[in-house]
């Protein structure tokens, strides 16, 4: 009997202690949505397909995983707290060239306006600016391609952090330029031959990215360039760019590059005798498709350098006819369809320019209308860039990084994101390149 009682007793604790276990609600940590991020090759820059997760150094991360408000982001004009004063900047010792003689002329060398229609506006965008301006990259966490992107964004004002988030601030195109390590990585590799840019994970993601983005921060072509203890300039890496043209490959990059620092009607022979020409360059980029899947970052990147090209030509003062005329239609044609591809809150299709889309995905959004706000930034005449329809994009990029500043953005769709604010500032504004540390120190606090 006793046994009997004793045999039922611990049956019916197992009854209880299973049963509580079958009500009691699993405890499993779901991963943020924003922090691992993975995008199509063709939707970034970078030739890696996986995103790194690193923090601007401020204060930790934004955690809020709640979609995107359209009101919150696109309605947003608050100019935020005051700017703090910057330690003093050095130089890298190693930088014999001089940054100081940059064109001063608006990207698109056109009168600027001398009234501004939207001030709040104006202010948010030169807030944000100099917001992250006051958060540079380092050379310890940030590769080449990320040091280049920052270096989109704020040209010759441009700074890193030597060996961490708390070191020496030096000039980051006269870090690239000495071909000084980046996460351990140089840009810039020596050869017999004259030198290597190696397309590959944190360096180079196209052929002539790096001189397109000294040509669109207007660096001198007399500016010190180092390859292994070969003191070059900027001239001998326009010629390495000009010697390796070749069919077949992606001349997005290099027409943006070398139509900055060649004359329109020139030619030369590469290495391997043909004849080649920046119109010749335009002439291939034109037959090249503008879409998600075979053009990079959707194609917006052609469109910057096919509309580059035309904006040099017009200020060489030479004829708009034949590919030039082609290009100059081809740009207008898709600054339509950009505007029809607009979301309700003022950001640009996260399908690119194939179709309406408007994902929640921060990062997402940032990458899609940063570049093409970059692009109809510098390509919209000067009266367009009032419109009620640009101005709606402009301030959904710069209040979505107001409201995230501490957020995990990709490096490239926030350097080509704060790219297209600065060209908004240097054209509405009258801004000019070297100016951001003086102005900077003016509204501190």
């Amino acid at each position: 009997m006793l046994q009997r009682l004793i045999a039922a007793s611990v049956y019916g604790m197992i009854v209880v202690v299973l049963a509580g276990s079958l009500v009691a609600k699993p405890t499993i940590q779901q991963p943020h949505p924003f922090r691992v991020k993975t995008l199509r090759n063709r939707d970034q820059d970078k030739p890696s397909a996986t995103i790194r997760s690193k923090q601007l150094a401020r204060t930790p991360s934004d955690s809020s995983d709640s979609p995107l408000s359209s009101a919150s982001i696109a309605n947003d004009f608050d100019t935020g707290e005051a700017i703090n004063g910057l330690s003093a900047v050095k130089e890298p010792k190693a930088t014999n060239g001089s940054l100081d003689h940059v064109e001063q002329t608006s990207p698109r060398g056109l009168i600027r306006r001398a009234t501004i229609n939207n001030s709040r506006l104006a202010d948010k965008v030169k807030h944000v600016l100099d917001d992250y301006y006051t958060r540079p990259f380092n050379t310890r966490d940030y590769d080449p391609w990320s040091v280049l992107h920052w270096s989109i964004a704020y040209g010759v004002d441009a700074q890193v952090c030597k060996g961490g988030p708390n070191g020496q601030r030096v000039t980051a195109i006269g870090w690239l330029c000495c071909n000084r390590p980046a996460a351990g990585k140089r840009l810039v590799s020596p050869r017999p031959s004259g030198m290597l840019l190696p397309i590959a994970p944190g360096i180079q993601g196209h052929h002539g990215q790096f001189l397109s983005m000294l040509a669109q921060s207007r660096v001198p072509a007399n500016y010190v360039f180092r390859v292994g203890s070969d003191e070059l300039t900027i001239a001998d890496l326009v010629e390495h760019e000009k010697n390796t043209c070749r069919k077949g490959m992606e001349l997005t990059f290099k027409l943006i590059g070398i139509s900055h620092y060649t004359p329109s009607d020139e030619q030369w022979k590469n290495a391997r005798g043909e004849t080649w020409s920046v119109e010749k360059l335009l002439e291939k980029e034109l037959k090249e498709p503008i879409d998600r899947m075979e053009a990079c970052c959707g194609g917006s990147h052609r469109l910057f350098a096919m509309s580059y090209a035309v904006h040099r030509r017009n200020q060489e003062g030479l004829p708009i006819t034949g590919p030039w005329e082609l290009a100059e239609r081809r740009i207008e044609a898709y600054q339509r369809k950009a505007f029809q591809m607009q979301n309700g809150d003022g950001s640009f299709s996260t399908m690119w320019l194939e179709r309406l889309e408007n994902r929640s995905d921060k990062n997402r959004k940032l990458i899609t209308s940063g570049h093409l706000l970059e692009w109809l930034a510098f390509s919209l005449p000067d009266d367009r860039l009032h419109e009620a329809k640009f101005e709606r994009a402009l301030a959904f990029v710069a209040s979505l990084l107001d409201r995230y500043p501490n957020f995990n953005w990709q490096e490239g769709g926030l350097g080509h994101a704060l790219h297209a604010l600065a060209i908004y500032e240097q054209r509405v504004l009258g801004s000019q390149p070297g100016q951001r540390m003086q102005l900077l120190g003016q509204s501190s606090l």
